[in-house]
């Protein structure tokens, strides 16, 4: 809630500062199509306006008008309306054009009023607190007449009722933020008691310490490699106990990798023997590493946005001279977080599709 202050000097209202008893609150609406809460000034700062509020409400801002220790020209003319001496008055702006109008459209407008209806909540809560009243306090300018109050007008009623809502509602909502009630998972809890239970209940850990996070799920990296005029079968993991867990064929150069992580990313690059050049990096499976038929001997790869499973070579890595009949081990890479399966340690000529 945002509250803004701007006196209307000129209003004859505020000319006139007749003193207020401050018993409560009336709320009223503006009858009419929208104009912002801000909008009011220049329409009633000015003589021969007979009307003056305290404040204006809509779904974003409070204006404030008026000083609350002044009385304010709300409910009727003629000393048969004392609430314009004991009062709080505000108007709540209604949307579009008007609730009144035939062309209103609850629907339509349903969102702008639970925000105006929950600001005003909150600055009835803070009026509350400010002079002493309870939400008992708070009436309605239709309600008022009823009382003997006010004069004959239905705002907010006529408003309220189109969208399913009344004052005794608004009472009850500003009750609650007064007790300072608030709604956890549907539930209305009192939020003293809910920060003494939490106090209570909590786990006191060493300060700045930080609760060690759940292990990260490892991630699967597939991988393929392209050799004598094909590619070879994918391959996900490295199976260390057996001759099963490579991408390639024993005694084939290799010309074309491939590599994708179920998480993170991984980048991958490979040196491409003729012309003696590094070739453009590779993510993640969008598409492979070389060009086909042509020999690599060295390869960069990656793994990374992978919380605790990253690794970085940092330097070319050696793949060995591939070229036919070679199975050259690559140099293993740097100690690292990550499971050992995970790491790049394959044979030359079986070279995976991209591993990290």
């Amino acid at each position: 809630m945002t509250i803004h202050t701007r006196y209307m000097k000129e209003n004859d209202c505020y000319k006139v500062g007749r003193k207020n008893r401050l018993k409560g609150i009336m709320v009223h609406s503006t009858g009419c199509a929208y104009v912002p809460a801000s909008g009011w000034f220049s329409r009633w700062n000015k003589p021969g306006i007979e009307k003056c509020v305290h404040a204006f409400v809509d779904d974003k801002e409070v204006w404030v008008y008026l000083p609350y220790e002044m009385g304010a020209w709300h409910s009727g003319t003629g000393g048969a309306n004392p609430a314009n001496i004991d009062h709080i008055a505000f108007e709540l702006c209604e949307p579009g054009p008007g609730a009144s109008s035939p062309s209103y459209s609850p629907a339509r407008y349903e969102a702008y009023t639970k925000a105006c209806i929950a600001n005003a909540v909150e600055y009835c809560a803070m009026l509350c607190r400010q002079f002493g009243f309870t939400a008992a306090d708070i009436t309605s300018h239709y309600e008022g007449y009823k009382k003997g109050i006010a004069s004959n007008h239905s705002d907010p009623k006529h408003w309220f009722d189109k969208h399913g809502y009344s004052m005794d509602m608004f009472r009850r909502e500003v009750d609650r933020k007064l007790k300072g009630e608030i709604e956890v998972m549907g539930k209305v809890v009192n939020a003293d008691a809910l920060i003494q239970w939490i106090n209570s209940n909590a786990v006191e850990t060493e300060e700045g310490s930080v609760e060690p996070a759940p292990p990260a799920e490892a991630p699967e990296v597939t991988y393929q490699a392209y050799a004598n005029g094909r590619w070879w079968s994918e391959i996900t993991g490295c199976h260390d106990d057996d001759n099963s867990g490579f991408a390639g064929i024993r005694g084939k150069a290799l010309s074309g990798l491939y590599a994708r992580a179920s998480r993170g990313v991984i980048r991958l690059r490979v040196h491409q023997i003729d012309g003696d050049r590094w070739l453009n990096w590779q993510e993640n499976g969008e598409d492979y590493a070389g060009n086909l038929g042509k020999d690599i001997d060295l390869i960069q790869a990656e793994l990374i946005d992978c919380p605790g499973y990253a690794w970085n070579t940092g330097h070319p890595t050696p793949a060995g001279t591939i070229g036919p009949g070679s199975a050259i081990a690559t140099t293993p890479p740097p100690p690292c977080n990550m499971p050992v399966s995970r790491q790049v340690g394959v044979q030359a000529d079986q070279l995976p599709r991209g591993t990290a």
